[in-house]
């Protein structure tokens, strides 16, 4: 089986840079096509994956749970991935909400 890069740290979703490499470095991981040499969530306290996270209050497990179920589909609502409920203001400068 070929290994494969995730994409780009770039590639933005509603205006989110990075929270899509995490998503691929995980559906990667979970068919078993992830290279060697990535850190996974907080496998590494101070990677990146470990970082976004705790910086935008989600719980990682729940991404990892809901996005190595390949049979989802994609997006994954992004309400399901915050311990507690958003209020109205943390999407609404959004791009996408305008």
């Amino acid at each position: 089986m070929k290994k494969k890069t995730p994409c780009s740290d770039y590639q933005e979703t509603r205006g989110l840079v990075f929270f899509v490499r995490m998503l691929d470095k995980i559906r990667l991981n979970a068919s078993g096509k992830l290279a060697a040499g990535y850190n996974l969530g907080f496998s590494e306290p101070t990677g990146f994956d470990a970082r976004f996270c705790r910086f935008w209050e989600v719980d990682y497990e729940k991404i990892f749970e809901l996005t190595s179920d390949l049979r989802l589909p994609s997006p994954i609502p992004y309400s399901s991935l915050y311990p507690t409920p958003l209020r109205e203001t943390d999407s609404g400068n959004c791009a996408a909400n305008r």
